[in-house]
């Protein structure tokens, strides 16, 4: 018994090192897509379009009053991609 709770619990570890290199690169090849985006934007920055487009569509998702996508994008978006957007301070990306 004791030997396959330690099991679970190694790989319940390792699952957790593996969602932390996907949230690392995830955050990564954002902040490239959107710094080549905003680049090319001229007047109007690819950033601010696509944080009114988020907003937008995901104002119409919820589940028991907090939206579960919202909160995966706050996760995500951690420094430097959150710069991007105008906003350094702690609170989460989206409202």
């Amino acid at each position: 018994m004791e030997r396959t709770i330690n099991d679970l619990i190694h790989q319940v570890n390792d699952l957790k090192k593996e969602n932390q290199k996907i949230k690392v690169a995830s955050n990564f090849l954002l902040y490239s897509i959107v710094s080549a985006l905003d680049e090319r934007g001229g007047d109007e920055k690819f950033s601010d379009s696509l944080k009114a487009k988020l907003n937008d569509e995901l104002s119409k998702i919820t589940m028991r009053g907090t939206s579960v996508p919202k909160h995966a994008i706050n996760e995500l978006m951690q420094p430097p991609v959150r710069a991007m957007f105008g906003n350094n301070q702690p609170e989460p990306f989206l409202k």
